[in-house]
């Protein structure tokens, strides 16, 4: 009960801004990012006398739309994706247990990113600095452990990031950003460089 009313709470300030926007400035956007993400198992996880800080690195993609409502604030719906390098884990030797890990996940997320707005004259969005806010809600897999993990639900995500002035005239802007979450026992933590492409 309470983690609904948490989200209810959530979609009222997203949408709430809403009716406080003049529509003039609202630029709707597609949203792509690529980068590399690193998840680490909660050592309570399990309770072996080995090392229990187990993680691995997958690859992170993401496509969004949405709406920038103004200069300071934006807000947007995303699709996430995580994959291992299958075929570098099964050349990897035995040995060597964390190079066996994958994990594999999906999500989908409420997001809204707050920025300090910089003039920049060759595109439609301003650059500058941000933090991105969200509700994710996920489904994902470790394997390659004694005890392989799963799990599914819904959490916080965190980023902070740029937005890069842009050198040439172009519509589009350029950011990289760091992305922290968490999927219950385990944290995943990434850099993503992605485009926002205004329609």
């Amino acid at each position: 009960m309470i983690k609904l009313r948490c989200h209810f709470l959530w979609l009222l300030l997203v949408f709430g801004a809403l009716p406080l926007t003049s529509y003039s400035e609202v630029i709707p956007f597609a949203d792509f990012s690529l980068g590399l993400s690193v998840q680490t198992l909660d050592s309570s996880y399990e309770d072996d006398e080995e090392d229990n800080d187990d993680g691995t690195v997958s690859y992170v993609a993401k496509a969004g739309i949405g709406l920038q409502l103004s200069p300071f604030m934006s807000v947007q719906t995303s699709l996430w994706g995580w994959s291992s390098n299958n075929d570098k884990s099964r050349d990897s030797s035995d040995d060597d247990d964390t190079s066996n890990l994958t994990f594999e996940g999906l999500s989908v997320s409420l997001e809204a990113t707050l920025q300090l707005p910089f003039s920049n004259e060759h595109s439609d969005f301003h650059s500058g600095p941000y933090y991105r806010f969200a509700k994710q809600c996920w489904s994902a897999v470790l394997s390659g452990l004694v005890k392989p993990w799963s799990g599914r639900g819904c959490n916080d995500l965190h980023a902070v990031g740029i937005i890069f002035p842009s050198t040439h005239r172009t519509r589009a802007a350029f950011y990289i950003e760091v992305v922290q979450t968490e999927f219950d026992e385990l944290q995943s933590d990434a850099v993503q460089i992605g485009v926002k492409v205004p329609l």
